[in-house]
């Protein structure tokens, strides 16, 4: 492992950037083949691998990292993934945010995100989530950002991060309805008052010709609604068998119980 790149020294060798405990455990795995993983672990250990080019130490953990895959590490793993350039994991990540976009963007993992990985999944198309949830999402990380640096949070320093990593112009602000974009964006004082205007005037006269500016106008493919009868709910899978409609019944059921459509129909109405 000392070889190619590595020089001969006749001395000691000073390693600092590998803690002893996962050096041993590197050591181990060469002699032996023997690997045990953790969640604490598996960065460091895969830092090494790829660092003393040990394939297969690298493969036990990229697989180690995609069967622990989950709504409260998703974005870290994603990060991780994409530093550490394995391909195969940084889509598998991306896709999970997509698919479980609600939880995620809800998580503390999401705070985490470097700016660079974020517009990553703000340009996402198939994010499985309304753009009013994904600027709650971002706003919150921005604040993140800013009590982390010990910054005041206000709307000056706000779309100083927002323009400064390149996140602003991702959001679909002009997709909002009036009432999200009165209550939520205005007040966190993010937009200047020509781009204010430029979009009230796009939500309040969709039919209108006019500019958004370089905001986002295209919905996401996640969020396109799926016109299903009371019959389709209750029986997922019949008339659309293709389609994802398991979210919708689940939150039915939730509601008003595991009913026939007849006996929903005369709920609903008294």
């Amino acid at each position: 492992m000392f070889y190619g790149s590595f020089p001969q020294s006749k001395g000691d060798i000073k390693i600092e950037d590998i803690e002893l405990e996962i050096f041993q455990r590197l050591v181990k795995y060469i002699y032996t083949d023997h690997l045990q993983l953790s969640k604490q672990s598996v960065i460091p250990l895969l830092y090494a691998a790829q660092k003393y080019q040990i394939a297969g130490l690298i493969s036990k953990c990229e697989n180690y990292l995609q069967d622990n895959l989950a709504v409260n590490n998703a974005c870290t793993l994603f990060s991780n993934a994409k530093f550490f350039t394995m391909d195969k994991l940084q889509t598998n990540a991306l896709k999970f945010i997509a698919d479980n976009a609600i939880e995620v963007l809800k998580s503390e993992d999401f705070l985490l995100l470097p700016s660079e990985n974020l517009v990553d999944i703000l340009e996402l198309d198939s994010l499985r989530a309304q753009e009013v949830d994904v600027i709650r999402a971002v706003l919150r990380w921005v604040d993140h950002q800013l009590t982390k640096s010990k910054i005041k949070v206000d709307g000056k320093s706000r779309r100083a991060v927002l323009l400064n990593d390149s996140i602003l112009f991702t959001l679909a602000i002009p997709l909002l309805s009036i009432e999200e974009f009165t209550s939520i964006v205005i007040p966190c004082g993010i937009l200047t008052d020509e781009e204010q205007l430029l979009i009230f005037k796009a939500i309040t006269m969709p039919n209108s010709p006019s500019s958004c500016g370089k905001f986002r106008i295209h919905p996401r493919e996640g969020t396109k609604v799926l016109e299903v009868t009371v019959y389709d709910i209750l029986n997922p899978g019949n008339a659309f068998p293709n389609m994802h409609t398991a979210p919708f019944h689940s939150q039915f059921i939730n509601q008003w119980g595991n009913l026939q459509a007849e006996t929903f129909l005369s709920k609903q109405t008294k």
